[in-house]
C-alpha cells in the first residue's frame, strides 16, 4: 500500500485552501455587499424583467445599494406587480419624492435600478415602500425592434441582412465590423435625411390634425357613437346587406356596360359638366341672392292672390345660353303683353 508523502500531503492542502479562497473572493465579488449600515425598501414596479439578486442600485451614478429579492405580488383584478426588495446604505437614504426606474447596465442585458429625485410635485413615497406610480419598468426591446420594422421593410433586404449582420459581429467581438455597421447605419440615415422635408411635413400636419381633432372631441364622440349605431343595424340585418351588395353589383355591372356603349358620347358630356359648373361657380353669389330673396317673391305674390283678387302672368321669354349657343324654349313669338 502506497501512502502519500508529507509534501503532497501539504500541496494539496495549499492547492484546496487557494481554491476556497478564490471561490470566496469570486463570490463576493459577484454579490457586491452593502458596507456599513443600511435600509430596507421595497420598490414596486410592473414589470421587473431582467432584474435579479445582487444587482446595483445607483443614485446619480453612485452605487448605493444592491438588490436583495424579488417576488410576485398578485393582485385582485387578476394582474400581478413585482415587489423588489433592495438594501441602501444608511448615509444615502431615497429621497421623500423618489423615481426607480430599472435601466440597462451594459449592452449583455445587466440591470440596476437608478434612483432619482423626482422633486416636490413627484410621487412621494409611503414609509419605505415606493409604490408603482413612482416606478419606471424597462425598456421592452421587442416591442422597441418591431417599431422599427417599417423602417427596415423601406429599406433594401440586402442592407438590412448587412445592419444585422454588423450588430452581431459587434456583441461577438469582432472590432474590425465596427466600420461596416457605422457604414451602414450612416447610409440609413442619409436615406432617412434626404426625406427629412416630408418627414417635417407629416410632423406639421399631424399636429394639425391632433389638434382639429381635440376642438371636436364632441363632434368625434357623436361620429363614434353612430357609426356604432349602423354597425349594429348592419350586423342585425345581414339580409338586406347581402342583398344590397347583390343588387349594387348589378347595378355597377349595368352602369359600365352603359359608359362602353356611350363611348366618346360620355366623354363630351363630362367634358360638358365641367363648364357648366366652370360658368356656374362664378354667378354663385347672384344665385345665393336669388335664393335669399325668394320667399319674398312668394310671400308677395301669394298676397296679391287674396281676397278674390287675380293676376295674370306671361312668360315672354326663356332663354337658355351655353357658351356661344343660345336657345329661347318659348320661340321668337310672344303675347300682345310682351310687344
Amino acid at each position: 500500500m502506497n501512502t502519500l508523502s508529507y509534501r503532497t500531503i501539504v500541496k494539496s492542502a495549499l492547492f484546496v485552501i487557494v481554491g476556497v479562497v478564490a471561490a470566496a473572493l469570486v463570490m463576493n465579488t459577484l454579490r457586491v455587499p452593502v458596507h456599513g449600515p443600511s435600509d430596507e425598501y421595497i420598490l414596486v414596479f410592473t414589470d421587473a424583467e431582467g432584474l435579479v439578486d445582487g444587482n446595483p442600485v445607483k443614485m446619480s451614478g453612485v452605487r448605493i445599494g444592491r438588490v436583495d429579492g424579488v417576488s410576485l405580488d398578485p393582485q385582485d383584478d387578476g394582474t400581478a406587480l413585482a415587489r423588489v426588495r433592495v438594501r441602501v446604505e444608511s448615509g444615502h437614504p431615497l429621497p421623500e419624492h423618489v423615481r426607480a426606474s430599472i435601466r440597462y447596465g451594459d449592452m449583455l442585458g445587466a440591470r440596476y435600478i437608478a434612483i432619482d429625485d423626482a422633486g416636490p410635485d413627484g410621487p412621494e413615497r409611503d414609509g419605505n415602500t415606493v409604490t408603482a406610480a413612482a416606478t419606471t419598468p424597462p425598456v421592452n426591446l421587442t416591442a422597441l425592434m418591431n417599431g422599427f420594422q417599417p423602417l427596415f421593410a423601406s429599406l433594401d433586404p440586402q442592407q438590412v441582412n448587412e445592419l444585422a449582420q454588423g450588430f452581431v459581429d459587434t456583441f461577438a467581438g469582432r472590432t474590425k465590423s465596427v466600420n461596416l455597421l457605422l457604414s451602414q447605419i450612416a447610409k440609413m440615415g442619409s436615406n432617412l435625411s434626404t426625406n427629412s422635408a416630408v418627414f417635417a411635413r407629416l410632423v406639421a400636419n399631424l399636429d394639425t390634425l391632433m389638434g382639429n381633432a381635440d376642438q371636436r372631441s364632441g363632434q368625434l364622440k357623436e361620429l363614434f357613437a353612430g357609426l356604432g349605431q349602423l354597425t349594429t343595424a348592419i350586423v342585425g340585418d345581414q339580409g338586406r346587406l347581402t342583398s344590397l351588395f347583390d343588387s349594387g353589383d348589378r347595378a355597377i355591372a349595368s352602369l359600365a356596360q352603359m359608359m362602353t356603349v356611350a363611348g366618346d358620347d360620355f366623354a363630351r358630356s363630362i367634358t360638358g359638366l365641367r363648364d357648366v359648373t366652370g360658368a356656374w361657380i362664378p354667378q354663385t353669389e347672384k344665385f345665393e341672392t336669388f335664393l335669399a330673396k325668394m320667399p319674398v317673391m312668394a310671400d308677395r305674390i301669394n298676397h296679391s292672390g287674396r281676397y278674390g283678387g287675380f293676376m295674370s302672368l306671361y312668360m315672354c321669354n326663356f332663354t337658355l345660353k351655353a357658351g356661344p349657343a343660345e336657345v329661347n324654349l318659348f320661340g321668337s313669338s310672344h303675347s300682345q303683353m310682351c310687344r
